[in-house]
């Protein structure tokens, strides 16, 4: 089975769920705040893609930390994951969920990750470039990353615009290299 399938089979089941109990919006910001920990708490990530971390302390571990946290919902779903060793298809099953929901809302998802958090009015200037790129309503998940140096990558849908220095450097060293 693909990780698309495994991860379309879960996020939906998800979905479903929320959407049932009409607590999409909730999840959905959960949802945002587990991706978010994984790209700012590196042990947090481990802990949880550790294979060699038995699964009921990862599951114990887990629980202490994100039950205050996040809905019921989201908390039982890590878990689930654990117990059925699908914790490595967590970053795919997220983003899935995100999709999948703007799906269900007519949302174009976009998610912007940049190394500091971005000013009001440099989210509303990003807000509206967007929307004029896609001409569909935007729902925009910023996120802090630590990896990036400096500016910005976009995703929209599967197309990323990548306008972070490392990327900027990495271009400028491959003309110097072809000039050689």
């Amino acid at each position: 089975m693909s990780d698309y399938t495994i991860s379309t089979r879960y996020a939906r089941a998800l979905v479903n769920e929320s959407i049932s109990k009409n607590n999409l919006d909730r999840i959905y910001s959960d949802i945002n705040f587990i991706e978010a920990t994984f790209y700012v708490s590196q042990e947090f990530k481990s802990i949880y893609l550790s294979p060699t971390i038995g699964k009921e302390k990862k599951i114990d571990i887990i629980s202490k930390t994100l039950s205050k946290a996040v809905a019921t919902e989201v908390l039982q779903f890590l878990v689930l994951l654990i117990k059925k060793n699908r914790e490595k298809y967590i970053l795919s099953i997220l983003k899935r969920i995100k999709e999948l929901r703007n799906e269900f809302l007519g949302y174009s998802g976009v998610s912007v990750r940049s190394q500091v958090p971005l000013l009001e009015k440099q989210k509303n200037e990003v807000s509206a470039i967007i929307q004029n790129f896609t001409k569909q309503k935007i729902q925009i998940n910023y996120i802090e990353d630590k990896k990036i140096l400096g500016g910005f990558v976009i995703q929209i849908g599967d197309k990323i615009i990548d306008g972070s220095v490392k990327n900027q450097l990495n271009k400028l060293k491959n003309k110097l290299t072809a000039l050689n």
